[in-house]
Protein backbone atom coordinates (compact mmCIF):
# COMPACT_ATOMS: atom_id res chain seq x y z
CA UNK A 1 0.00 0.00 0.00
CA UNK A 2 1.36 3.42 -0.97
CA UNK A 3 0.59 5.00 2.39
CA UNK A 4 2.62 2.37 4.22
CA UNK A 5 5.52 2.79 1.78
CA UNK A 6 5.61 6.56 2.34
CA UNK A 7 5.43 6.13 6.11
CA UNK A 8 8.51 3.89 6.06
CA UNK A 9 10.68 6.81 4.89
CA UNK A 10 8.73 9.62 6.60
CA UNK A 11 10.39 11.70 9.35
CA UNK A 12 9.87 10.35 12.88
CA UNK A 13 7.83 13.41 13.87
CA UNK A 14 5.24 12.67 11.17
CA UNK A 15 5.10 8.94 11.93
CA UNK A 16 4.48 9.69 15.60
CA UNK A 17 1.54 11.93 14.72
CA UNK A 18 -0.20 9.03 13.01
CA UNK A 19 -1.15 7.19 16.20
CA UNK A 20 -3.98 5.05 14.76
CA UNK A 21 -3.43 1.29 14.70
CA UNK A 22 -4.81 0.47 11.23
CA UNK A 23 -3.63 1.85 7.90
CA UNK A 24 -7.12 3.08 7.05
CA UNK A 25 -7.33 4.96 10.34
CA UNK A 26 -3.87 6.39 9.71
CA UNK A 27 -5.13 7.60 6.33
CA UNK A 28 -7.97 9.46 8.06
CA UNK A 29 -5.38 11.23 10.23
CA UNK A 30 -3.07 11.92 7.31
CA UNK A 31 -5.76 13.67 5.25
CA UNK A 32 -5.86 16.47 7.84
CA UNK A 33 -2.18 17.38 7.36
CA UNK A 34 -1.50 20.97 6.27
CA UNK A 35 1.74 21.10 4.28
CA UNK A 36 3.38 24.44 3.58
CA UNK A 37 2.98 24.74 -0.18
CA UNK A 38 5.83 27.25 -0.33
CA UNK A 39 8.26 24.78 1.23
CA UNK A 40 7.55 21.61 -0.73
CA UNK A 41 11.25 21.43 -1.57
CA UNK A 42 11.81 20.42 2.06
CA UNK A 43 11.51 16.63 2.69
CA UNK A 44 9.13 17.00 5.66
CA UNK A 45 6.68 19.20 3.77
CA UNK A 46 6.89 17.00 0.67
CA UNK A 47 6.10 13.88 2.72
CA UNK A 48 3.29 15.71 4.52
CA UNK A 49 1.81 16.67 1.13
CA UNK A 50 2.09 13.08 -0.15
CA UNK A 51 0.48 11.67 3.01
CA UNK A 52 -2.37 14.16 2.87
CA UNK A 53 -3.00 13.35 -0.79
CA UNK A 54 -2.99 9.61 -0.14
CA UNK A 55 -5.22 10.05 2.92
CA UNK A 56 -7.79 11.98 0.92
CA UNK A 57 -7.71 9.44 -1.89
CA UNK A 58 -8.20 6.52 0.52
CA UNK A 59 -11.07 8.37 2.22
CA UNK A 60 -12.84 9.04 -1.09
CA UNK A 61 -12.33 5.50 -2.39
CA UNK A 62 -13.52 3.99 0.89
CA UNK A 63 -16.69 6.08 0.69
CA UNK A 64 -17.27 4.89 -2.90
CA UNK A 65 -16.69 1.25 -1.93
CA UNK A 66 -19.08 1.50 1.02
CA UNK A 67 -21.77 3.07 -1.15
CA UNK A 68 -21.32 0.42 -3.84
CA UNK A 69 -21.42 -2.37 -1.26
CA UNK A 70 -24.66 -0.96 0.13
CA UNK A 71 -26.32 -0.99 -3.30
CA UNK A 72 -24.86 -4.41 -4.14
CA UNK A 73 -26.18 -5.87 -0.89
CA UNK A 74 -29.67 -4.55 -1.59
CA UNK A 75 -29.66 -5.87 -5.16
CA UNK A 76 -28.28 -9.28 -4.15
CA UNK A 77 -30.92 -9.64 -1.42
CA UNK A 78 -33.66 -8.69 -3.91
CA UNK A 79 -32.50 -11.19 -6.53
CA UNK A 80 -30.95 -14.07 -4.56
CA UNK A 81 -32.15 -14.15 -0.97
CA UNK A 82 -31.60 -17.91 -0.62
CA UNK A 83 -28.06 -17.62 -1.96
CA UNK A 84 -27.26 -14.74 0.38
CA UNK A 85 -28.47 -16.77 3.37
CA UNK A 86 -25.80 -19.43 2.88
CA UNK A 87 -22.82 -19.37 5.27
CA UNK A 88 -19.91 -17.15 4.16
CA UNK A 89 -21.72 -15.94 1.02
CA UNK A 90 -21.63 -12.14 0.94
CA UNK A 91 -22.95 -9.68 -1.64
CA UNK A 92 -19.75 -9.59 -3.69
CA UNK A 93 -19.57 -13.39 -3.81
CA UNK A 94 -23.26 -13.66 -4.68
CA UNK A 95 -22.94 -11.08 -7.45
CA UNK A 96 -19.97 -12.88 -9.01
CA UNK A 97 -21.76 -16.22 -8.89
CA UNK A 98 -24.90 -14.74 -10.44
CA UNK A 99 -22.80 -13.30 -13.27
CA UNK A 100 -21.16 -16.70 -13.81
CA UNK A 101 -24.52 -18.49 -13.83
CA UNK A 102 -26.04 -16.01 -16.29
CA UNK A 103 -29.65 -14.95 -16.61
CA UNK A 104 -30.98 -18.47 -17.09
CA UNK A 105 -29.95 -20.92 -14.37
CA UNK A 106 -31.98 -23.63 -16.09
CA UNK A 107 -29.41 -23.76 -18.87
CA UNK A 108 -27.50 -26.03 -16.50
CA UNK A 109 -29.15 -29.48 -16.71
CA UNK A 110 -27.70 -30.47 -13.33
CA UNK A 111 -25.60 -29.28 -10.44
CA UNK A 112 -22.73 -31.26 -11.94
CA UNK A 113 -22.84 -29.03 -15.03
CA UNK A 114 -22.63 -25.95 -12.82
CA UNK A 115 -19.70 -27.49 -10.94
CA UNK A 116 -18.00 -28.09 -14.28
CA UNK A 117 -18.51 -24.45 -15.24
CA UNK A 118 -16.92 -23.35 -11.95
CA UNK A 119 -13.96 -25.68 -12.39
CA UNK A 120 -14.67 -27.72 -9.25
CA UNK A 121 -15.66 -31.01 -10.90
CA UNK A 122 -13.02 -33.56 -9.83
CA UNK A 123 -10.96 -35.26 -12.51
CA UNK A 124 -9.72 -38.86 -11.95
CA UNK A 125 -5.94 -39.27 -12.19
CA UNK A 126 -5.72 -42.85 -10.98
CA UNK A 127 -2.68 -44.90 -11.88
CA UNK A 128 -2.22 -48.61 -11.17
CA UNK A 129 -3.33 -49.28 -7.61
CA UNK A 130 -3.49 -45.55 -6.81
CA UNK A 131 -7.01 -44.17 -6.89
CA UNK A 132 -7.16 -40.41 -6.56
CA UNK A 133 -8.64 -37.23 -8.03
CA UNK A 134 -7.32 -33.77 -8.82
CA UNK A 135 -8.87 -30.33 -9.15
CA UNK A 136 -10.21 -29.26 -12.51
CA UNK A 137 -8.10 -26.37 -13.86
CA UNK A 138 -10.62 -25.09 -16.40
CA UNK A 139 -13.95 -23.37 -16.08
CA UNK A 140 -14.83 -19.89 -14.88
CA UNK A 141 -11.85 -18.90 -12.76
CA UNK A 142 -13.65 -16.02 -11.01
CA UNK A 143 -16.43 -18.35 -9.86
CA UNK A 144 -13.80 -20.90 -8.87
CA UNK A 145 -12.03 -18.29 -6.76
CA UNK A 146 -15.28 -17.31 -5.02
CA UNK A 147 -16.03 -20.94 -4.15
CA UNK A 148 -12.48 -21.38 -2.87
CA UNK A 149 -12.82 -18.33 -0.61
CA UNK A 150 -16.18 -19.58 0.70
CA UNK A 151 -14.56 -22.91 1.58
CA UNK A 152 -11.58 -21.27 3.30
CA UNK A 153 -13.89 -19.05 5.36
CA UNK A 154 -16.02 -22.04 6.32
CA UNK A 155 -12.96 -23.96 7.42
CA UNK A 156 -12.30 -21.11 9.81
CA UNK A 157 -15.81 -20.44 11.10
CA UNK A 158 -18.08 -23.37 10.19
CA UNK A 159 -17.98 -26.35 12.56
CA UNK A 160 -19.37 -28.81 9.98
CA UNK A 161 -16.62 -27.97 7.51
CA UNK A 162 -13.97 -28.29 10.20
CA UNK A 163 -15.28 -31.70 11.25
CA UNK A 164 -15.32 -32.88 7.62
CA UNK A 165 -11.72 -31.72 7.07
CA UNK A 166 -10.54 -33.43 10.25
CA UNK A 167 -12.34 -36.64 9.28
CA UNK A 168 -10.71 -36.63 5.85
CA UNK A 169 -7.27 -36.06 7.38
CA UNK A 170 -7.86 -38.91 9.85
CA UNK A 171 -8.45 -41.17 6.84
CA UNK A 172 -5.09 -40.20 5.40
CA UNK A 173 -6.22 -37.49 2.97
CA UNK A 174 -4.49 -34.12 2.70
CA UNK A 175 -6.00 -30.71 3.45
CA UNK A 176 -6.01 -30.07 -0.31
CA UNK A 177 -8.16 -33.17 -0.80
CA UNK A 178 -10.60 -31.90 1.82
CA UNK A 179 -10.75 -28.48 0.15
CA UNK A 180 -11.38 -30.09 -3.25
CA UNK A 181 -14.28 -32.11 -1.84
CA UNK A 182 -15.69 -29.12 0.01
CA UNK A 183 -15.54 -26.99 -3.14
CA UNK A 184 -17.61 -29.60 -4.93
CA UNK A 185 -20.12 -29.66 -2.06
CA UNK A 186 -20.33 -25.85 -1.99
CA UNK A 187 -20.91 -25.75 -5.75
CA UNK A 188 -23.88 -28.11 -5.31
CA UNK A 189 -25.26 -25.97 -2.48
CA UNK A 190 -24.85 -22.76 -4.49
CA UNK A 191 -26.50 -24.27 -7.55
CA UNK A 192 -29.67 -25.29 -5.72
CA UNK A 193 -29.84 -21.95 -3.92
CA UNK A 194 -29.59 -20.04 -7.21
CA UNK A 195 -32.03 -22.40 -8.88
CA UNK A 196 -34.56 -21.62 -6.15
CA UNK A 197 -33.96 -17.90 -6.50
CA UNK A 198 -33.71 -17.60 -10.28
CA UNK A 199 -35.91 -20.30 -11.80
CA UNK A 200 -39.24 -18.91 -13.08
CA UNK A 201 -42.15 -19.79 -10.80
CA UNK A 202 -44.43 -22.48 -12.14
CA UNK A 203 -47.96 -21.35 -12.94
Amino acid sequence: MQLRDVLVTAPDELRQRLTAKTLQAKAMQAKSFRPDMERLHEPEQAVKYALRDLGRRIYDLTAEINATDKHLTRLANDVALTLMALPQVGPVSAAQLLVAAGQNIDRFPSEAAFARLCGVAPIPVSSGKTNRMRLHRGGNRQANKIIYLIVICRLRYDLRSQIYRDRKKALGHSTSDAIRSLKRYVARELYYAMKRDLSPMEN
